[in-house]
């Protein structure tokens, strides 16, 4: 060890390899740089001047809580959650078949760009919460993306019909919006071959009352949509029906099911029906996919 050559505490002229000051007795310390405050000689390793006090561990840079959090993580999760969304409404909606053919859609379309200006603008303040998962909100978000999509990008792909008029109603206030046109908008039964009432006057009665026996077991504060009688003599002894509140279904040879907006709502896609909450129904494929994208809505709004 090279040591100083000279007492840091009387001045003595110090021998070599000597511990302590033959003078004073003043302790001999390992060559190191002066304090830049009172010039004494400490330790290489000091973290402080053992004279004056002073601090040399530089303090760690205090971070700028002004900067914005990088996006980038977040920003892959959730291209990540639109590429899985995608493939789900192709598979379970349209035809599995051509799940190739709308990725290269996707990827040859000017929507590319625009959905990542779009996701960055959703990191945000994704990132400044801090967030490990995306919330349930900003995966309706990108449901609502997707439905975008496939109607502005896909419509000669999509072999299940999606209204463009399903567009406008995202991110709406439901207070100010008539649901009863947006349920009829959503549905586009001018599209199907179906038997629906809602002149409710213009109804035969007898298949009123037969469908309020057999599955309309509306409330009386219930506003009446539409009812869709799917028997073959319309008897309206099954089929379903939506209210300001409610959905009402039967199949032939089911019970009767009911699903109040606002509760728990699973849908689960078979090859030719849907299952609300377990329970079968089916109004055919192309009124099954805008049901289940309907009663989403309607679990954003209630």
């Amino acid at each position: 060890m090279t040591v100083v050559n000279q007492c840091t505490n009387c001045g003595e002229t110090l021998p070599e390899q000597a511990k302590f000051c033959p003078d004073c007795g003043e302790a001999v310390l390992p060559e190191g740089d002066p304090c830049s405050t009172c010039g004494t000689i400490n330790p290489k390793d000091a973290q402080s001047c053992m004279h004056c006090g002073t601090t040399f561990v530089e303090s760690p840079p205090v971070a700028d809580v002004f900067e914005p959090p990088s996006t980038e993580e977040i920003e892959q999760m959730l291209a990540d959650a639109f590429m899985r969304e995608l493939e789900r409404n192709v598979v379970d909606q349209q035809d599995r078949r051509l799940v190739d053919q709308y990725f290269q859609r996707f990827h040859e379309s000017s929507f590319r760009n625009d959905l990542e200006k779009r996701l960055e603008q959703m990191a945000e303040p994704l990132a400044r919460d801090s967030v490990s998962e995306l919330p349930p909100e900003t995966i309706f978000d990108i449901g609502d993306l997707v439905d975008f999509f496939l109607i502005q990008h896909c419509s000669d792909l999509n072999v299940v019909y999606l209204p463009e008029k399903m567009l406008k109603y995202s991110g709406i206030d439901g207070n100010q919006t008539d649901l009863y046109r947006m349920a009829l908008d959503y549905l586009a039964f001018d599209h199907e071959d179906v038997r629906i009432y809602t002149d409710f006057l213009a109804m035969p009665e007898r298949t009123l009352k037969q469908a309020s026996r057999s599955f309309l077991f509306a409330d009386r504060n219930e506003k009446l949509w539409f009812i869709c009688d799917q028997t073959m003599i319309g008897s309206g002894k099954a089929g379903f029906a939506m209210t300001n509140h409610s959905l009402f279904w039967k199949a032939p040879m089911e019970p009767p099911h009911v699903f109040r907006y606002g509760h728990s709502l699973t849908v689960e896609f078979e090859e030719n029906w849907i299952n609300l909450n377990g329970a079968f129904f089916d109004a055919g494929k192309s009124l099954n996919v805008r049901m289940s994208k309907l009663l989403r809505r309607l679990q954003s709004i209630f």
